[in-house]
């Protein structure tokens, strides 16, 4: 079963559930930080080409704790930051290059027209890991 975006929102055409689900549900609160915890940060691509991605990564040590995003988007867009986000806590922190951008398109059944802007969610998360590492090599 699939489902049309109504009313103001744009009309791209049928959305399954669970694309709907993580694009209508509440973002997240604000990530809780004590001073065991560190904050990583990443985005990618432009407002002006309608797409563009921002994360950032709390964490624990060596492995994230929390996934927050940011998406100026399409619902596929938003959902795959969503999931993203949900596979990656908990997980080391060099799993934020080994997201398969074609593993979240199979997940939410994205079309192949739509699959360009899961590129730049991971590029961002790509970024976020480019953060950790230009920190690392500015500590003496």
């Amino acid at each position: 079963m699939t489902a049309t975006l109504t009313g103001d929102d744009r009309d791209d055409g049928p959305y399954p559930p669970e694309v709907l689900r993580r694009f209508f549900a509440p973002p997240p609160g604000p990530l809780p930080r004590n001073r065991h915890t560190r904050v990583i940060r990443g985005a990618a691509g432009r407002p002006e080409t309608g797409t563009r991605v921002a994360f950032a990564a709390l964490l624990a040590g060596e492995r994230i704790e929390a996934l927050h995003y940011g998406v100026y988007g399409c619902p596929w867009t938003v959902a795959a930051c969503s999931l993203a986000a949900e596979r990656l806590r908990g997980q080391p922190l060099a799993s934020l290059a080994s997201l398969d951008p074609g593993e979240l398109a199979s997940a939410l059944l994205v079309p192949r027209e739509r699959a360009g802007s899961l590129l730049i969610v991971q590029d961002a998360l790509h970024n976020c890991l480019a953060d950790w590492d230009n920190a690392r090599s500015r500590v003496p």
